[in-house]
């Protein structure tokens, strides 16, 4: 191979410079052997440099989050390692993954909260959600321009679609709150204080004429909002006014919850007009509502009358709650005359209203009419009698069990009723139309189910 002759006759050069580079073979000294006998093996590495790299990007997270470039398998050491307490501003723009979120909601939230069902199947969007309604709940005074809670809001925009405050101390300024979340689609208010105890101030308890107005502004801007609940808020007539504009621009708003409040006749015939598709503010947002929910209100017959009204021209409200007002039996019976034609409302709630012989003759002769969609009804706690109970009776057996639904029915009758609560009226114990009105709603409810099976 035309190799030189080295340090040694008997050797070549080439193998003298491979000597130089094979590595050296460090091995443990034996027992007792004397600190100052031992080689140097202070310089061996204890830790692979990746792992160390992977240290302290942890340690250094919150300071200068690293996440673009790093392999992928190295990812998940890191977000195993990083602490429940990092900054959120900062876990929300660089931590996606949903191991890390499910830890720190478990540690901070309790698995009580961690309803993961009701917060699109993800922890970070569970997490986000609880945690802005908790600063939320938490604050107390207005926020001035650039405030920490905004900043907040803005840098977790992305995961909050569901929004469910349970106090509001500060009376937080929600058009602003509402303009950082754009994919706001649940909102769920109650302005009070929870737990207050002996420290009780008037001031703190209700909704504001700063708060309806706000409100009322933010509720357009809103892009994706489909259901705005406001209960046990003290909502009378003239806060309602106020949002009535907001809400008739509401154009993507299809839940509608009031209840628990202060609603009278006047406010009944606002959102009577909502339902029409009115409201003075143009766009007819309150057309496009399918579910409305009064119950525990001051309404009476003639905010009964009104909605009665609404109800014979809208054609997109599906669900109505009034429970627990005061439409007397002359409201009952002007209501359920605006449902003649209706084939839209399948739901309706007039528990605990003071209803009697009236609202049953008219709603007797309801059920046996063609145009009606009802099928869910409660008049639990009413004042129905015995005569009443053979009334709705003769109306159910006007029909064929089941019968096919939907508006247009049979000539016998409309939708079929499945269900049909008359528990707590002054109906006598053991009486047979009562019996014959549960077998004839039971046989409606089977022979329902029997065609959704067969579809």
């Amino acid at each position: 191979m035309g190799l030189t002759v080295g340090g040694t006759t008997d050797v070549s050069s080439l193998k003298d410079q491979v000597q130089r580079f094979v590595p050296r073979k460090f091995e443990a000294p034996p027992e007792g052997t004397s600190a100052f006998l031992r080689p140097a093996l202070d310089g061996l590495a204890k830790e692979q440099l990746s792992h160390k790299c992977v240290r302290t990007i942890v340690d250094n997270f919150e300071r200068i989050p690293v996440y673009n470039g790093v392999p992928a398998k190295f990812l998940s050491a890191i977000t195993t390692n990083l602490s429940t307490s990092l900054d959120p501003q900062v876990a929300a723009l660089y931590v996606f993954d949903e191991n890390y979120w499910k830890r720190r909601c478990v540690e901070q939230l309790g698995w009580s909260a961690c309803q993961l069902i009701e917060h699109g199947l993800t922890w970070k969007q569970l997490f986000f959600e609880n945690y802005v309604a908790r600063s939320i709940e938490a604050f107390k005074a207005p926020p001035p321009p650039g405030d920490a809670l905004l900043q907040l809001l803005r840098s977790c925009q992305d995961y909050v679609f569901t929004l469910q405050v349970g106090q509001m101390l500060g009376h937080l300024d929600m058009e602003r709150v509402c303009a950082c979340l754009p994919n706001l689609a649940c909102l769920d208010l109650t302005y009070g204080v929870r737990n207050i105890g002996m420290k009780y101030e008037r001031m703190l308890l209700g909704m504001k004429i700063s708060d309806a107005a706000a409100l009322a502004r933010a509720l357009p801007a809103a892009p994706c909002l489909t259901t705005l609940a406001l209960r046990g808020g003290l909502v009378d007539d003239d806060l309602l006014r106020m949002l009535a504009a907001g809400l008739a621009r509401a154009a993507t708003l299809t839940h509608l919850d009031l209840s628990h409040n202060r609603i009278a006749d006047h406010g009944a015939r606002l959102l009577a007009r909502l339902l029409c598709g009115g409201g003075g503010g143009g766009g007819g947002g309150g057309g496009a509502l399918t579910a409305l929910s009064l119950a525990d209100n001051a309404i009476r017959a003639e905010g009964a009358r009104h909605l009665g009204r609404a109800l014979r021209e809208n054609d997109a409200l599906q669900a109505l709650n009034l429970r627990l007002n005061r439409l007397t039996d002359d409201g009952g019976r002007m209501l359920l005359e605006g449902l003649r034609d209706n084939a839209t409302l399948t739901s309706l709630n007039l528990s605990g209203n003071s209803l009697g012989r009236e609202t049953a003759v008219v709603l007797g002769a309801l059920l046996r009419s063609p145009g009606h969609g009802l099928r869910v009804l409660d008049l639990s706690s009413n004042e129905l009698t015995d005569d009443d109970a053979r009334t709705l009776r003769a109306a159910l057996e006007a029909r064929p069990a089941g019968g096919g639904g939907g508006g247009g029915g049979s000539s016998a009758g409309g939708a079929p009723i499945v269900s049909l609560d008359l528990r707590a009226n002054r109906l006598s114990a053991g009486l047979e139309d009562l019996e014959a009105i549960e077998a004839r709603v039971h046989a409606n409810e089977l022979a329902e189910r029997g065609e959704r099976g067969g579809a």
